[in-house]
């Protein structure tokens, strides 16, 4: 029963870490979006296009790894 709490303690550490990793990622895709939109020089559009593709590849493997998370859970119950 105690390596059960421990897990759940773990797996609800984990869980709003990356929420909040997610909601960051979520304000900086946001932020750089509006750059790159805002941005009529053209000075720091590949910068922002270079930031936004990080970012968004970040946020992929933060929702695929949720997903396949979820997907195991509905396997085991």
């Amino acid at each position: 029963m105690s390596i059960r709490s421990v897990a759940l303690e773990i797996a609800a550490d984990e869980k709003k870490r990356s929420g909040k990793e997610l909601s960051d990622l979520k304000e900086e895709i946001t932020f750089w979006q509006k750059a790159f939109e805002n941005d009529k020089s053209g000075i720091y559009s590949s910068t922002a296009v270079d930031n936004l593709n990080t970012l968004i590849a970040r946020r992929d493997k933060i929702l695929n790894d949720r997903g396949e998370y979820l997907s195991q859970r509905m396997k085991t119950k």
